[in-house]
């Protein structure tokens, strides 16, 4: 059988190609009636070359793309091992040919591109000096192209990219300057020759400085790291660059050679021949820019300048002087720069922190280029190979005596769109770039000065509105846009400004980072609790006096700029709301680092805090990062005994100190309670009314101690323990033996719950608890044994003699803990301790479903069983009380789920 023809629409360069492909399966009755090679179009809409359609067809994924490979063009599936043969040699030759034809449009454009990224960048690569040699302009052409062309070629052949453009930097012209004033100064009295070998060998060294490091940031894939450097440095930068060449291109127009930093100088460049020779230059320049703003065509700047006639006189300045040789400058001729025997040590060293400045800012292009290409394109990239990549390029564009290149985003667009999409269109690129580099000094002798000053001066204007006007109304800050400007200012000095504009992005970030809250949760112990599970009583109290624990939780970056808000915070609040707490717990769980100006605030403040009698709790919370913040925790260097810090390692030990002090009155009130109790004669009346009044009389005087001479924490604390303790009734029947023991054990932990949740009265609740004390047994365990691990169970009841426990899991049992301590254990972590009065495994009893958590007795324990036969049973006899049971199991789940959802919160 053969598949329906399937219809496929190609849109490349604006060329729309409709093709149409057959594809035939293998029959079994003959096995040549279907061809294993893929088969070209045989239909082909809209013709306006056979290289397009090549170009299209390559562009699929069933065909091999890679042209500039040994392989023919077939279906890489099916002629995987298939030697080549005469006929898919002769269609390789034919597709590379006509390739080669598509690509000639783009780079002819390419090439036109370059010749006039050199001809106005390439003759200000030196300086407009007088100890520059008359070669320098076609020289610095010569080293622009050179650079151009080992980019060119590894870029070709090592990037990612198919169809990309390099260049030479153009954006490191002020760098070199700079560094040529720089050995100027150091060497004044040298030779001209002296001064340019010097001139040669930081350009050189700054090159190969810059392959290096891209190297290094390639080799360890650390490209995502320098895409976060602050954007508006760079920006800033870029409209310093700006100012250079408007500058630059005034000199370069008016032959110029003096600085312009002086009044004479000023007044020299309105003298009406140079004001006629730069002037023209920069009002063609804004002529092309109004005129870009109705006219948005890529190609339309090179057009413009092609189109501009080359009708003037050399002599008048209109053209380029002629050096010596009537102009014949050869390609080799910097080279001829390089001596290294007049090399000055000093003055070298004079130009490091310009390079390091340099090469810093040189890697900052590849991040924003290659994104950029990449989206544009529709290619995806590895940006770590594409800086491999540059760092070859730079290596051997050094090696080599140039300067520093990269890939050029707008070029490599423009090159793409008009058919350059392939390694053999870069590499045509490549061979042009290279014959030009042979003629370079032929080129700029028949361009008009007008052509490149107003080039220069176009990309000035560009920069300038880019830096300062576009981002005036993006979504910079407005202290973002005050760093770009003085970058702007300050780069008269490149160097400097690039120092600036870090201080300055150091500055904003302290300022915007200090304007973030470090505090980012704010609650007290009634809602963030231990994990333990205490009995309900202590809960109720622990409820009533959580406001007495504040809880910080904090995130982030500790630092000099941000611990005033946790300073401020707590200062504030505490004088607002006088004695509000008795415990300040701070948790550093989440901060990343603490400095030392934050670990000094910390100690000031705990000193105060313990002068009102507020204890500091700092929870660390471990980790890197938080060295010194944990070394002056537990060391207290030169603090007094009494301002000593409460440390922790996690917020569950901070919690659990504070309500073991907090319960310590809560216990103290108990026992005077039982104090009075033994002062107060025991009524024999088995009477419960009679046994209550007996009970009032007990803790009568206790209720009525007077506490308005405590203090404002201390009476808050002192309360909430008598109002719980006010439900506290230890009275029941007399029971004989150790019944009634047992039997008050049950009554204690029951008794509150019975009576706050289910609205009981004592008379009520005592015959319920009474019922229930006859489903449960009494078990003692030792320490180490697991009650029961996570997961499901099998329990097979065979017969009345014989049971199967598959697993020692089972959800058939709950707990209520008498004595001892009890652990749950996930993932080998203990989630939740118990101890006397709570119970345990009541939700998966009534629900059947998996524990999901084990349970091990953490220290010898004394424990309550029922199991579920039994409470069957309670349902069958007593089914009001298994009613009453059950809602009071779930009140226990409750209050412990309560708590486990606000840590996790």
């Amino acid at each position: 059988m053969t598949d329906k023809p399937e219809n496929q629409t190609y849109s490349n360069h604006n060329l729309n190609i409709v093709l149409s492909r057959k594809s035939s399966s293998r029959s079994s009755s003959s096995s040549n009636a279907s061809s294993s090679s893929a088969r070209f179009p045989t239909e082909i809409r809209n013709i306006d070359s056979y290289s397009s359609n090549l170009t299209a067809l390559c562009s699929t994924s069933e065909y091999n793309t890679d042209l500039t490979e040994a392989t023919p063009l077939i279906k890489k599936d099916e002629n995987k091992n298939q030697k080549p043969t005469k006929q898919s040699k002769a269609k390789l030759i034919k597709t590379s040919c006509s390739l080669a034809l598509y690509s000639v449009p783009a780079v002819i454009l390419g090439l036109i591109l370059t010749i006039l990224d050199a001809a106005t960048y390439g003759i200000i690569v030196f300086p407009v000096a007088d100890y520059i040699p008359d070669s320098a302009t076609q020289a610095g052409i010569s080293m622009f192209l050179s650079s151009t062309f080992v980019s060119q070629l590894i870029y070709t052949f090592g990037s990612e990219f198919k169809g990309v453009n390099g260049s030479m930097m153009i954006e490191v012209m002020p760098f070199l300057h700079l560094m040529c004033s720089t050995i100027v100064n150091m060497i004044p009295e040298a030779s001209d020759e002296a001064k340019m070998s010097n001139i040669m060998l930081v350009y050189a060294v700054s090159t190969l400085l810059t392959g290096i490091i891209f190297l290094i940031i390639g080799f360890f894939k650390l490209g995502n790291i320098i895409s976060f450097f602050p954007r508006h440095i760079l920006i800033g930068c870029i409209g310093g660059i700006g100012v250079f060449l408007f500058v630059t291109g005034i000199k370069v127009t008016s032959r110029v050679t003096a600085g312009l930093g002086n009044y004479d100088d000023l007044l020299k460049l309105f003298e009406p021949k140079i004001l006629m020779l730069w002037s023209s230059s920069l009002i063609l320049a804004i002529s092309l820019k109004c005129i870009q703003k109705k006219i948005k065509h890529p190609l339309f700047v090179p057009c413009f300048y092609s189109s501009v006639n080359i009708e003037t006189l050399r002599l008048s300045g209109w053209l380029f002087s002629l050096p010596k040789n009537n102009g014949e400058v050869p390609f080799y001729t910097y080279w001829t720069y390089f001596d290294f025997s007049l090399i000055d040590v000093e003055a070298f060293f004079a130009c490091v922190p310009t390079i390091l400045a340099l090469t810093f800012f040189g890697i900052l292009h590849v991040p924003i280029n290659v994104p950029a290409l990449s989206v544009s394109t529709n290619q995806q990239v590895n940006i770590n190979t594409e800086i491999v990549m540059h760092g070859f390029s730079n290596l051997f564009s050094g090696l080599i005596g140039s300067c520093q290149n990269y890939l050029v985003y707008t070029n490599s667009v423009l090159f793409f769109r008009s058919g350059g999409d392939s390694r053999i269109a870069g590499f045509l690129l490549t061979v042009a770039v290279g014959i030009c580099f042979f003629y370079a000094s032929s080129v700029i002798l028949f361009v008009p000065v007008i052509v490149v000053g107003s080039l220069i001066f176009h990309l000035a204007i560009d920069l300038m509105i880019e830096s300062l006007y576009d981002t005036w109304s993006s979504e910079v800050s407005n202290l973002e846009y005050l760093t770009i400007l003085v970058i702007v200012i300050t780069m008269t000095g490149f160097t400097e400004g690039i120092v600036a504009g870090i201080l300055m992005a150091c500055v904003l970030f302290v300022y915007n980072y200090s304007q973030r809250s470090v505090i980012t949760e704010v609650t007290d112990g009634g809602e963030m609790r231990s994990t333990i599970h205490r009995p309900y009583k202590q809960q109720k109290y622990l409820d009533l006096v959580g406001s007495q624990v504040k809880i910080l939780s904090l995130r982030g970056f500790l630092f000099f700029g941000t611990i005033n808000q946790v300073d401020s915070y707590v200062r504030n609040h505490y004088s607002t709301e006088g004695f509000p707490y008795k415990y300040l717990v701070v948790d550093f769980s989440l901060i990343e680092t603490v400095d030392l100006s934050a670990i000094e605030i910390l100690k000031n403040l705990n000193i105060w805090l313990n002068d009102l009698g507020v204890k500091l709790l700092i929870v660390s919370g471990g980790g890197s990062g938080k060295e010194k913040l944990i070394h002056a925790l537990d060391s207290n260097d030169n603090i007094e005994a009494g301002d000593a810090f409460n440390h922790f390692t996690t917020l569950e030990e901070a919690l659990r100190f504070t309500e073991a002090e907090l319960l310590e009155i809560y216990f103290q009130n108990l026992k005077k309670i039982e104090e009075q109790k033994k002062s107060v004669p025991a009524s024999p009346s088995r009477d419960i009314t009679h046994s209550k009044t007996s009970n009032d009389l007990k803790k009568k005087d206790f209720f009525n101690d007077d506490t308005t001479h405590f203090s404002p924490r201390t009476k808050i604390i002192t309360n909430s323990a008598k109002e719980v303790l006010e439900n506290y009734d230890d009275e029941c029947e007399e029971l004989a033996g150790d019944k009634e023991v047992e039997f008050k054990f049950l009554f204690d932990t029951f008794y509150l719950i019975l009576k706050e949740n289910q609205n009981l009265t004592r008379d009520e609740i005592y015959p319920i608890i009474n019922s229930w004390y006859q489903y449960f047994e009494k078990v003692k365990f030792s320490k180490g044994v697991e009650l029961w691990k996570k997961g499901y169970c099998l329990t097979i009841f065979i017969s009345n003699f014989l049971t199967i426990d598959v697993s020692s899991d089972t959800s058939e049992v709950l707990y209520i803990v008498e004595s001892g301590q009890l652990s749950k254990v996930n993932n080998n972590r203990i989630i939740e301790s118990l101890f006397t009065g709570t119970m345990v495994g009541e939700l998966c009893f009534f629900t059947e479903q998996p524990r999901t958590c084990s349970l091990v007795v953490s220290e010898d324990s004394v424990l309550w069983k029922m199991r579920k036969a039994d409470y069957e049973k309670m349902i069958l006899e007593s089914p009001k009380h298994a009613v009453n049971f059950t809602r009071m199991a779930l009140t226990f789940d409750a209050e412990r789920m309560y708590t486990i959802v606000n840590r996790n919160y």
